[in-house]
């Protein structure tokens, strides 16, 4: 079972800190100035670093992937590539959340951790992107059964809780 910590603005359910283990590596410096700019990585590079973290010795007990895949073809090439490992995504969780109070949570945390990736014109583009390319998984993930809706309105020891139950009960 996975802890439950907060994460910038809301709730968060950390195994480790995957990425962190890779900050330094060109791939995800290359990586993040996509997110940065709320762009959309390339698949290649994005699938190239999501193996390599599959692949590592924490990536083997399990990994929690926030944000990733953002479209169709990455769940399919994630699907194909843990086929082949004989294991499967077990779990999607979608927080809904009204586009106004997105906007108003990530401007807020842009104004208390200065993060460059949450400004008006980059939130903007990643809500766009989101309708275009990014919902259309929440239907893909449907088909296979693993899909848990949680309202995201609510404080975060709230929300916490909603996703507490989600994953216990898909355990």
């Amino acid at each position: 079972m996975f802890d439950l910590v907060s994460k910038g603005t809301r709730a968060y359910v950390p195994d480790f800190k995957v990425w962190s283990a890779f900050a330094e590596e060109p791939s995800y410096v290359e990586v993040k100035g996509y997110m940065d700019r709320g762009l959309l990585v390339p698949d290649q590079l994005i699938l190239s670093l999501i193996r390599e973290i599959l692949d590592s010795p924490a990536g083997q007990r399990g990994v929690l992937m926030d944000g990733f895949p953002r479209t169709v073809l990455q769940a399919e090439a994630v699907d194909a590539f843990l086929a082949g490992r004989k294991e499967r995504v077990d779990l999607v969780l979608v927080l809904e959340v009204p586009e106004e109070e997105l906007v108003k949570r990530l401007l807020a945390r842009a104004a208390k951790e200065g993060r460059s990736d949450d400004n008006l014109e980059s939130i903007k583009q990643r809500l766009q992107v989101y309708h275009e390319q990014t919902a259309p998984l929440v239907a893909y993930y449907e088909r296979q059964g693993v899909v848990r809706c949680i309202p995201g309105a609510g404080s975060v020891d709230e929300i916490q809780g909603r996703v507490r139950q989600a994953v216990g009960s898909a355990a």
